[in-house]
């Protein structure tokens, strides 16, 4: 569907399938982006990285200042350390990611590994506190404020995640499906209600994070393309002023020959 037209190269788009709405379509990609879109989602996906790890970091620490009276203190500790360390990867990806970003042995393929291999580990961490924290008290304040955070955190993913699939999916997942799990296991009927209401609200979150992740690699396409015809016009209009100035010498120095 996209190509060259009038000589102008494109950067190639991968088929889209087109879904039907009100009379429009809307064109979905289907197959991986091109490598240089790749790039960019990469880029973005690390450069909101350092602010996330630094709001996962005070609100894990903040756990043990709010939940001082946790009757399994030490579990909570762990939980902590255990975030932390995690933390302490991703990190040292942040840092890997920037040395070696722009030297010739850059592999895109790697850095995007250590990225969802980071996401999966913070999501799991994350819902080690329905699976492990939560059940270990009855307090309603404590279990009303894991709820909170863990669907709080899941939410916020949408917006630094999203660039690409994988990380997302796997964040929100790993964060939120082992709530209900939790809650299944309670004797309460209005845990069950809850769990059944969050895993609506994954599924919710996740076509959100779907429809924000093709949008956004349908405009850095477009940016590309956009680029790649403004670039080639510049040059269409230098060889034609070129042979405009080759044209007037030409006629300049018949015009003398003639006289």
């Amino acid at each position: 569907m996209y190509g060259s037209r009038s000589g102008i190269d494109l950067p190639k788009m991968p088929n889209c399938s087109h879904l039907g709405g009100s009379g429009q379509h809307e064109e979905i990609m289907t197959e991986k982006p091109p490598e240089s879109i790749r790039l960019k989602q990469v880029d973005l996906l690390y450069r909101q990285l350092p602010f996330s790890l630094l709001t996962t970091a005070t609100v894990s620490i903040l756990f043990l200042f709010f939940l001082n009276k946790f009757p399994h203190q030490r579990a909570l500790q762990s939980w902590v350390m255990l975030m932390l360390t995690v933390l302490f990867f991703r990190t040292c990806s942040v840092l890997f990611y920037k040395k070696t970003r722009k030297k010739p042995t850059y592999s895109i393929k790697l850095t995007e590994i250590l990225f969802v291999i980071g996401a999966a580990l913070t999501g799991a961490t994350w819902g080690l506190l329905a699976c492990w924290i939560y059940p270990m008290t009855d307090d309603v304040g404590a279990h009303m404020l894991i709820l909170i955070i863990l669907v709080g955190i899941a939410g916020g993913s949408i917006a630094t995640l999203s660039y690409q699939k994988l990380p997302v999916t796997l964040f929100v997942c790993l964060t939120l499906l082992p709530i209900p799990f939790a809650l299944f296991s309670s004797p309460h009927g209005q845990d069950l209600a809850i769990g059944l209401a969050l895993i609506i609200y994954t599924f919710f979150l996740l076509k959100n994070a779907i429809i924000f992740q093709k949008n956004h690699e349908q405009l850095l396409f477009l940016e590309e393309t956009a680029t790649a015809r403004e670039k080639k016009l510049e040059e269409s209009q230098f060889i034609a002023e070129e042979a405009n100035r080759s044209k007037s010498h030409f006629l300049a120095n018949m015009s003398h020959e003639i006289r």
